[in-house]
């Protein structure tokens, strides 16, 4: 279970890891939007599950017109201008793990240099938005599975 003291880890609290992480002076210049703020949990999501069998956090990501997204990160935070925390659900990055926020700086790493545009881009041609998107109408879950079975794949290779 992905739970530190017993506090489980929810899509919240990762993203105010990505969100410590850029305000760390050398990203202070890289501006995490909505947008990017959702392509790297799902990249997250998406790498944890197929290192360790298991979700980083539970909260699940639909297959939406501007790609993958996690519905509570979504709708219940707005970002402040300083980027300072996130406002709405709290969010509290102690409850990762060493492990966990190690893995969170790893894909920041990887991912954290291109924009949310670029991220966009990548995440909707990968088959897990490709295989859960219907039409703009329709909201469909991204499936852990098709998420760990993908993923898998971009460690192999």
């Amino acid at each position: 279970m992905n739970q530190l003291s017993g506090n489980k880890v929810r899509v919240n609290d990762v993203a105010q890891s990505f969100f410590e992480l850029s305000d760390d002076e050398s990203h202070k210049k890289d501006l995490l939007s909505k947008c990017k703020i959702q392509k790297l949990i799902y990249y997250a999501q998406g790498f944890y599950l197929a290192l360790h069998g298991v979700p980083l956090f539970e909260d699940e990501l639909v297959a939406w017109d501007i790609g993958p997204v996690s519905r509570t990160l979504f709708f219940t935070n707005h970002f402040n201008k300083n980027r300072q925390h996130i406002c709405g659900l709290s969010a509290d990055s102690s409850r990762l793990s060493r492990e966990q926020k190690d893995f969170i700086i790893e894909i920041y790493a990887q991912y954290g240099t291109y924009s949310g545009e670029e991220l966009l881009a990548m995440s909707c041609s990968e088959p897990p938005w490709r295989n859960s998107f219907e039409d703009e109408a329709m909201e469909k879950a991204i499936s852990f599975d098709d998420l760990k079975q993908y993923f898998i794949t971009r460690i192999d290779s």
